[in-house]
């Protein structure tokens, strides 16, 4: 939240208690309606951030997001493989509706599929890098005898960050390689698929528990973009981390 008021972006009022509305049930976490908001809105903010002349996020709580009067976001929470293609051609419809009446000029579709992730796969493969990195950040804390706690060592050491990071992302691609084809074809109006994974794995040390929030996300591009137009556009999704 402090990146929206930080950066003077504009938002709906009602948009934001949108977010906070619902039940506080972990285990229903997923299936509450704020989970779909909380999404999109962050989705929004990317973009606001990654572009210059746009400080508006719109929400109609359908899944589809305005940026200023010329992007549309389509966000899709992604439950089930089977169900993903068709989520995927519906945002790519409500996309193309928008242009053809002038409401956008072009579009992206945004999934999470953070619930299609094999999380106990990747958590076992956590525990055991961890516990390598564990092993190594001991001896090290014996050798130049640092205050630092080996956990806390181990979760600043950027090579772990960027070990794990790139498991999650490559365990992501696959879950949706397996369902959605390289070459989906995307339509004149769709310029890309976003796809991003948020999970949160409990490492274990010497019977110590802690969370190890991650997040990450990558695309597709559309094949039909011209070269310069495929590079602008590639160049403008890698500015989205931004603030985040």
């Amino acid at each position: 939240m402090n990146v929206i008021f930080d950066n003077g972006i504009d938002f709906n009022d009602d948009d934001i208690l949108k977010i906070i509305e619902g039940k506080y049930d972990l285990s229903q976490d997923d299936k509450e309606k704020y989970h779909d908001f909380v999404f999109e809105f962050v989705m929004g903010v990317r973009f606001v951030l990654a572009i210059s002349d746009s400080d508006k996020v719109n929400l109609s709580g359908r899944g589809d997001v305005t940026i200023g009067n010329n992007i549309a976001i389509e966000c899709k929470n992604i439950r089930s493989l089977k169900n993903l293609v068709k989520n995927v051609d519906k945002a790519k419809d409500q996309i193309e509706k928008r242009v053809a009446m002038n409401e956008v000029k072009f579009g992206f579709v945004a999934l999470d599929i953070s619930n299609i992730f094999p999380m106990e796969k990747a958590q076992s493969f956590v525990q055991r890098i961890f516990e390598v990195f564990a092993q190594n950040h001991a001896r090290l804390k014996d050798f130049q005898r640092f205050d630092q706690s080996v956990i806390d060592s181990v979760l600043e050491d950027v090579n772990f960050q960027k070990l794990i990071q790139s498991y999650i992302m490559h365990e992501a691609e696959t879950s949706l390689y397996s369902a959605l084809s390289l070459r989906y074809a995307m339509g004149s109006c769709v310029f890309g698929i976003i796809f991003q994974i948020n999970q949160c794995f409990v490492v274990q040390y010497e019977g110590l528990y802690l969370p190890v929030p991650t997040r990450g996300m990558t695309y597709i591009l559309n094949t039909d973009l011209s070269g310069e137009g495929y590079k602008k556009v590639q160049e403008f999704i890698h500015g989205l981390a931004v603030g985040f």
